[in-house]
């Protein structure tokens, strides 16, 4: 089987039909910069822009949002189901 990179996902090339394998190239750099060092949402700005970037690598597959929430559950960070919630809250 001979695997192929295009946009950071590895595809086969078994029978002419690209299969998908695995996460994107880029997944676990972006988890880290997200984790450690991304502006947090007190930084209107510097935040509004890196949602946008963030939905721009999402949109070219760069970026897995399911794996990236998958990581985060994992890893006990998202285990209140109204955590979310409170942080949008306008009152």
């Amino acid at each position: 089987m001979i695997m192929k990179q295009h946009f950071g996902y590895a595809f086969s090339d078994d029978e002419d039909n690209a299969s998908f394998a695995g996460t994107p190239y880029f997944q676990s750099a972006l988890f880290r910069y997200l984790d450690l060092e991304a502006p947090t949402i007190e930084r209107k700005k510097e935040f509004g822009n890196l949602a946008l970037l963030f939905y721009e690598l999402i949109s070219h597959d760069v970026f897995s949002h399911d794996s990236y929430l998958c990581q985060l559950i994992s890893r006990g960070d998202i285990n209140q189901p109204l955590g979310i919630l409170i942080l949008f809250d306008s009152t």
